[in-house]
């Protein structure tokens, strides 16, 4: 560390505030135009939104509002035991008790610096976070104000955080793009398995829009089902008499056999729920070839579609790698039938039906027994090839950018720590991202 960097305590450098939850009971205070951030929300280092609103009234009742460019910080609840998700706020947005919300209040410290100054301590957060217990993981707020930390002039925070916001703007880049694309495949499948347009279109002696040699694959008249109207020639049955669906376990975790040096990924519901987008590309944990054997369903392929079936219910991803899974998913091994692609969007498309089929006193769990026999739309093999190549060409990208994205992350993480410790300058920094292609 440089002789003229400063050291402080967070809480001389910053000012914290807490969330709240307005009361669920008053609808006047939900679904309104008002971000409402929580531990959901926290999936990428910069946030845009939430998934839940609050009214202007709820503010009027004592819910704060943190501006744009705040630093939340969760701490409170499950993920913190894997993790201390840390979130840029790029819109002025209200957050619930379970975040904490940072602003610089002291010129030694610079804004756009703040959001990296957090990000590079997490392993400190990580271990006040064991410190302070609480079974479902708490940071306490006297531990975060207490953390120490080093400070380079302004002129170098502003240096380093425009050094990493580069990579962050890439990573960020490549999120929107892989929304856009994967919209893009959910119009796609809307259109072709739910609304039935190319269809509807031929009934009606309308063109398709579609190029020939895919528009005459579609039938051009309708016939009854247990889903209501279907294109005729098509067939609805229990997506468990289509589709092989199979569950998973967790080999005792007291046998170090089955954990150490483990090769093979093994997935849990966990993986799936900081995911931004529905791939999964890694497992927290890895398995060993004797652990495997424990598990009936051995090593999943590449391309098999993950459905949570409890604790929550919902998350949805495929695999882009072979991998194992414990007891809280059911897998879906794609076919002829029903490709990695079409079961995506099915299951995406059905989450709520999914839901309300889950059943249990400690937590909801859909079982395979009750969900193997919800009915499942199965078009032509024809169609669903030609669903599949243009689907999976979108996807291709998607899981690319998220690969990409991943090396930015892992990147900045490595320059992270040693940058706003003094260990390593700004221009060996960029000497070190142009030799590895960054």
């Amino acid at each position: 560390m440089n002789s003229e960097w400063q050291v402080f305590r967070l809480g001389e450098v910053t000012s914290c505030s807490s969330g709240s939850t307005p009361s669920k009971q008053n609808p006047k205070f939900w679904g309104g135009d008002v971000p409402w951030v929580s531990a959901k929300d926290m999936k990428t280092f910069y946030l845009y939104g939430s998934e839940d609103g609050i009214t202007e009234e709820a503010l009027s009742e004592g819910a704060k509002i943190a501006p744009k460019g705040a630093v939340l910080v969760l701490n409170r609840g499950m993920t913190l035991l894997n993790d201390v998700p840390v979130c840029l706020l790029k819109s002025d947005s209200s957050f619930n008790q379970d975040v904490k919300a940072f602003q610089s209040c002291d010129p030694v410290l610079a804004s756009e610096y703040l959001p990296y100054l957090l990000l590079g301590h997490k392993s400190e957060l990580q271990s006040l976070v064991d410190l302070a217990g609480h079974g479902t993981g708490r940071l306490a707020t006297d531990l975060l104000l207490a953390l120490e930390t080093s400070l380079p002039s302004p002129r170098e925070q502003k240096a380093i955080a425009h050094l990493l916001a580069t990579l962050d703007d890439k990573i960020e880049l490549n999120r929107r793009t892989n929304e856009t694309l994967e919209a893009m495949a959910k119009a796609l499948f809307q259109s072709w398995f739910v609304d039935f347009d190319p269809v509807r279109a031929k009934a009606e002696g309308r063109p398709t829009g579609l190029p020939d040699e895919i528009s005459e694959l579609f039938p051009d008249s309708f016939e009854d089902s247990d889903l209501g109207e279907i294109p005729s020639g098509w067939r609805v049955q229990a997506v468990g008499d289509v589709i092989e669906c199979v569950g998973g376990s967790t080999p005792s975790t007291s046998e170090t056999e089955y954990w150490d040096d483990g090769e093979y990924f093994w997935a849990t519901p966990k993986d799936l729920s900081s995911l931004s987008e529905p791939f999964i590309l890694d497992t927290a944990k890895k398995i060993t070839e004797a652990g495997v054997q424990r598990i009936s369903s051995g090593v999943l392929p590449a391309g098999t579609v993950l459905l949570s079936s409890r604790a929550p219910v919902g998350y949805i991803a495929v695999t882009t790698v072979p991998l194992s899974i414990n007891q809280g998913f059911i897998a879906l091994k794609s076919s002829d039938l029903g490709s990695s692609a079409y079961l995506l969007n099915w299951c995406l498309s059905n989450v709520q039906q999914f839901k309300d089929r889950a059943s249990g006193t400690t937590f909801p769990e859909i079982s395979k027994a009750a969900f193997r026999p919800i009915p499942f739309l199965v078009p032509s093999k024809q169609i669903m090839t030609a669903f599949s190549t243009k689907a999976q060409v979108l996807y291709d990208r998607v899981v690319l950018n998220m690969k990409q994205s991943d090396c930015l992350a892992k990147s900045r993480d490595a320059l992270l720590p040693k940058l706003i410790s003094g260990e390593l300058r700004i221009p060996e920094a960029e000497k070190l991202l142009k030799q590895a292609g960054v």
